[in-house]
């Protein structure tokens, strides 16, 4: 219509022009009050107004539950950010923030919490949120499949009266909050396909349709940027994708590092960093690998920053210690930049002393294809040091029998930590996945002090230090999760690694108007 106008109005001048030629140019026009040929009211541009959703879609699978602590790891774990919320969110550097927990108070020498929840937070089904509510989800979880691990070192959960809930801990742990990021739902709702939970929305089911509509009693109140979440049926992960793909579903969370997955159409990514580490595991009953110094000088030669940008596409961040660099206490100041030729010249001179003609077998999970092609690449690397480094792929049932017999001498890993970057499971004695047979005092001794003292830096400096001089582990990297949106239709999508949801009151959803409605 503003084309149409301004040809009109541009006719007219040219008109006009004409016929003051014939007149004369000495016979001026009496002034008018101008008058606009544009219409005062803001129109959407065509592109932008295709651009447009009519409704912002997800997935979810009808045949399973969305309880939080026994759903699958796809889409009903990634709808819960929608309808549960946590004790603590852990943010982008992994630091809890109080969400349902108010405040705590650690007593007797750091092995019992107190935490008081916070008041006037009501389920969707408008009753409030009690003690008896959050301890009834935790005592779940302690035997869970998901959550029994990190919470190990929990001995029991009590309720404190209504608003106070006491853990009680086999061992202390300063960062028990950072593990508590674990969805609470409604006591007795449990065995419900979705239960109560206080996010800000609730599910609703009519009929052969499932949405995801405003929880009136959400305690937090936000502005949200859809009334209402249209949940289409995807029986599995391609079928998530295909609904992506089409454009029936709007958002979409993908390992594009490790993903083998084609797709396919314009979409915008944001990145969140993970607590899953790719890592070499080392075998210290071979005679080389005994030394931490050729230990430190295989760790130096690892070239991470390549694997991170390329083999990894940019979804994931070099790390030279046990937990993602994201984290206010990584050690930054210990890693030097990465040079091929002094990595080379320094694994040349910790090997002086040994037999010429070592080779060294790195194993790795022939299932996982983008592991296999950095176990390569860095096979490649250490064998420029006067090693020869040899990859051989496995069937993951092979891959973890040789593990546990200790039938290597380096491996190609992975592993999810926990939020409190406790490794004792990896190089402490005993540890259920020290398949390499690390042990050392000094480190359980530190791994202690770390998981103990409320002085984090001083602590992590310490340990850190340690894990530098040792290399019970070789870390290689942090994997990101990648939530996708189709191009310009999302704007400000901030996710975590435990909720792709994070603050979605402050996410831009721009629908196209219904018919007959204001397109204003």
């Amino acid at each position: 219509m503003k084309n149409l106008h301004r040809n009109k109005y541009l006719a007219l001048l040219l008109a006009l022009a004409l016929l003051l030629t014939g007149c004369g140019a000495e016979e001026a026009l009496p002034e008018e009050e101008e008058t606009p040929w544009y219409s005062e009211e803001e129109e959407t541009p065509p592109e932008a107004e295709e651009s447009r959703l009519s409704a912002f879609c997800l997935a979810c699978h009808y045949g399973e539950t969305l309880d939080p602590v026994t759903c699958g790891e796809g889409v009903q774990r990634q709808l819960g950010g929608l309808l549960y919320e946590p004790l603590f969110a852990l943010d982008n550097q992994f630091c809890p923030q109080p969400v349902l927990c108010e405040r705590y108070d650690i007593l007797d020498e750091g092995m019992t919490y107190l935490l008081y929840l916070r008041p006037g937070v009501r389920f969707s089904d408008g009753s409030e949120l009690t003690a008896a509510d959050v301890t009834a989800t935790l005592r779940r979880c302690l035997s869970s499949e998901r959550y029994a691990s990190r919470l190990s070192g929990v001995r029991s959960v009590m309720a404190q009266g209504t608003d106070r809930v006491q853990i009680q801990l086999l061992r202390p742990n300063a960062s028990l909050t950072a593990l508590l990021d674990i969805p609470i739902v409604k006591a007795g709702t449990e065995s419900s396909a979705v239960p109560a939970g206080t996010g800000p929305y609730l599910c609703i089911t009519d009929g052969n349709t499932v949405r995801l509509c405003r929880n009136e009693d959400w305690w937090q109140g936000k502005p949200l940027p859809v009334e209402e979440i249209p949940l289409l049926d995807a029986k599995d992960a391609d079928t998530v994708q295909y609904l992506f793909t089409s454009r029936e579903v709007h958002a979409y969370a993908v390992d594009l590092a490790g993903s083998t997955a084609a797709l396919t159409g314009s979409f915008d990514c944001v990145d969140a960093p993970t607590p899953v580490m790719q890592y070499i595991g080392v075998n210290m009953a071979h005679p080389l690998l005994a030394d931490s110094g050729v230990r430190r000088a295989l760790s130096a030669a690892i070239d991470r920053d390549t694997v991170a940008s390329g083999y990894l596409s940019g979804h994931g961040s070099a790390a030279a210690f046990p937990l993602p660099p994201q984290s206010g206490l990584y050690p930054h100041g210990f890693s030097e930049p990465y040079n091929p030729e002094e990595a080379a010249a320094a694994l040349r001179a910790a090997l002086a002393g040994a037999e010429e003609g070592q080779t060294l077998r790195l194993l790795v999970n022939e299932e996982g294809n983008e592991k296999v092609t950095i176990a390569r690449f860095i096979a490649q690397t250490l064998s420029r040091g006067g090693l020869e480094v040899i990859v051989t792929t496995l069937p993951w049932t092979e891959y973890m029998a040789a593990l546990e017999a200790g039938d290597f001498e380096l491996y190609y890993g992975e592993v999810k930590l926990t939020a409190d970057w406790d490794i004792a499971p990896l190089v402490g004695a005993g540890g259920a996945l020290n398949y390499g047979g690390y042990s050392d005092e000094t480190m359980d001794a530190q791994l202690d002090g770390f998981r103990a003292d409320s002085h984090r830096e001083a602590a992590a400096t310490n340990f850190y230090t340690c894990f530098a001089r040792e290399c019970p582990i070789l870390p290689v990297a942090f994997a990101s999760v990648s939530l996708l949106t189709h191009r310009d239709t999302v704007a400000g999508a901030a996710p975590t690694a435990a909720n792709l949801f994070a603050d979605f009151s402050s996410w831009t959803i721009p629908l196209r108007p219904a018919e007959g409605e204001s397109g204003k």
